[in-house]
């Protein structure tokens, strides 16, 4: 097993000495940080305190220059009559994104990215990240 690497990996899916758990392709996650792989498209998070609620979204877009676009919307609602509305509130954050990016040479590099606001009332608090334009076999949230 210390001979198998990332880079070498592909070279004993045949080997009848060696049994994977799962099929491999550039999609599983046969990552350096398969545990903290979020994948690498849209999410959005919520939370709810009573009548209040929050909703982080986070979108990925492909760009045809190369580059990739993140963007981030935070954005309050409240709930009146059984009904989410969305609403004007102080809203505060400390956004912080990890991108990990395995290049076509088997080394993984992360690009980190960071957003805060202190308290600013409003109806949503929006951010866009682009990631500089690269050739990779991998890219996911980390």
């Amino acid at each position: 097993m210390q001979e198998i690497t990332d880079k070498n990996i592909n070279e004993y899916r045949n080997d009848y000495r060696v049994k994977f758990n799962h099929e491999l392709s550039p999609n599983t996650n046969t990552l350096k940080d398969a545990e903290f792989n979020c994948g690498f498209s849209s999410h959005e998070s919520k939370a709810t305190n009573g009548d209040n609620r929050t909703v982080l979204q986070l979108n990925v877009e492909y760009l045809s220059d190369g580059r990739v676009q993140v963007s981030s919307l935070i954005r309050p609602y409240k709930k009146t009559l059984g009904v989410w509305y969305w609403c004007t509130r102080t809203l505060s954050c400390d956004l912080k994104l990890a991108i990990d990016i395995k290049d076509y040479y088997g080394t993984w590099n992360r690009q980190s990215y960071h957003a805060s606001e202190a308290g600013k009332s409003d109806s949503k608090l929006s951010y866009v990240f682009f990631l500089h334009p690269i050739t990779y076999s991998d890219i996911h949230f980390g």
